[in-house]
């Protein structure tokens, strides 16, 4: 399993960035969280199978369509093993 933890940049508040990655997250069996941050981006938490993430963050480039994706940055991309992820408690994707 693969741990990702992502920086977006642009225009990605108030356009309903968070419920996109939310949705695709969810077909893709991708756990985790989307959350807005105070400096107008947003973070998510990516955990699952390499080539779902992949694919999540391609997805996540374009975002919704009222979205301008600027940038992402990687701040974190590890491999966890199924310890690691049941001990993270992320079963869902969660958006906060």
């Amino acid at each position: 399993m693969r741990h990702v933890k992502l920086k977006i940049y642009g225009k990605v508040q108030g356009v309903g960035m968070r419920y996109f990655i939310k949705k695709k997250a969810d077909s893709f069996k991708v756990f985790g969280y989307a959350k807005n941050l105070p400096d107008s981006t947003v973070e998510a938490l990516l955990i699952g199978d390499e080539e779902n993430i992949d694919y999540l963050i391609k997805e996540i480039s374009v975002g919704p369509s009222l979205a301008k994706v600027t940038k992402i940055d990687i701040l974190q991309d590890k491999e966890i093993t199924n310890t690691d992820f049941e001990n993270l408690g992320y079963f869902s994707f969660e958006i906060y």
